[in-house]
């Protein structure tokens, strides 16, 4: 079968970029996005190589799926740009199905994932005819595409007669038992702080027993302390923090993060939400009632502390199996 070729080129596609990543023009892909700082790109891309690229992965996640050699349909692609190579995982999903892609990339991220992808192109030539950059779809037979809640409204009306795949604002919940060793909440920073946090896997609520000292959070966030000297970053922290200040918010914080007392999922940059709980049963309460704006949950029970952004292969946004949504198209 033809699925057979893909995950050979895919397999060699790992080992390339592998080898050839140091040719990224990093100082180039920060100029076109001042949010895509070099070490962020670099984890990006580590967990593109780890998670999505490994042989043993690929080969074990497509043993699960049925695929099909019949005429394949040409899938819209519409990416989000908040974080380095965000939309990398569907593009993987789209071409492994056998569909033709007609990809039209964020804004934020016209230049990196491109580039990345073209790399590709050089490994399977047809890949070229397969994968087609854009910037504006024409009557795709199906769409996938990621984006705000105001943005999710104007896919629902406009791709309301295709098959669809819409993603819409979801946000990251981690919750402490209270007994995490201090490398544990060291991990929990960078699930909070990786990429700015700009991601909806970035943790922006936490949970806390009652007598949990938050001053641990800050005490083994160290290694984030360059983010107090990142400029746009630090406008943004200082102006909510002010907000907070004025309105007598309770909240704790430092030069780069605030951590404030909120039952609200969604929190500002450079912001973490916290509650306080009596009980599991109350927490369980809260994810049950908003697992749909819920994209991970971090505890010593569910995603480990420290692997948000490492989300595998299998781990679909949104909780919906990209590639059951596209083999169904056949």
């Amino acid at each position: 079968m033809q699925v057979e070729y893909r995950l050979e080129k895919l397999i060699e596609f790992g080992k390339t970029l592998r080898e050839k990543r140091d040719e990224i023009p990093f100082d180039i892909v920060k100029q076109k996005n001042p949010w895509f700082e070099k070490v962020f790109v670099e984890h990006a891309l580590d967990a593109v190589l780890d998670q999505y690229l490994n042989e043993e992965a690929l080969r074990s996640f497509a043993e699960k799926y049925e695929f099909s050699d019949k005429a394949p349909k040409t899938v819209g692609l519409i990416l989000a740009g908040n974080i380095p190579l965000v939309g990398f995982h569907d593009i993987l999903m789209t071409y492994l199905s056998g569909h033709r892609l007609v990809v039209k990339p964020s804004s934020k991220d016209d230049f990196l994932t491109p580039l990345v992808w073209q790399l590709f192109e050089s490994i399977d030539p047809g890949a070229k005819e397969q994968i087609k950059w854009v910037e504006k779809l024409e009557k795709p037979d199906a769409v996938i595409a990621t984006g705000s809640n105001n943005s999710f409204r104007y896919f629902d009306h406009y791709f309301k007669d295709i098959p669809n795949l819409l993603r819409k604002n979801r946000s990251s919940v981690a919750v402490l038992s209270g007994e995490e060793s201090d490398e544990e909440l060291k991990k929990l920073n960078s699930d909070i702080f990786e990429y700015f946090g700009l991601g909806c896997r970035n943790v922006s609520m936490l949970f806390i027993p009652e007598d949990f000292d938050l001053k641990r959070i800050f005490e083994n966030s160290h290694d984030y302390e360059w983010l107090a000297d990142n400029r746009p970053f630090r406008n943004n922290h200082d102006y909510r923090l002010a907000m907070y200040v004025m309105n007598r918010d309770e909240h704790l914080a430092n030069d780069y993060m605030t951590l404030r007392a909120s039952d609200q999922m969604q929190s500002p940059l450079g912001v973490v939400h916290y509650q306080r709980y009596k009980n599991a049963s109350d927490v369980d309460f809260y994810t049950s009632t908003n697992q749909e704006d819920i994209q991970a949950l971090v505890s010593k029970e569910s995603i480990p502390f420290g692997e948000a952004q490492q989300p595998r292969i299998d781990s679909f946004a949104d909780n919906i199996d990209t590639m059951k949504f596209l083999l169904g198209l056949y």
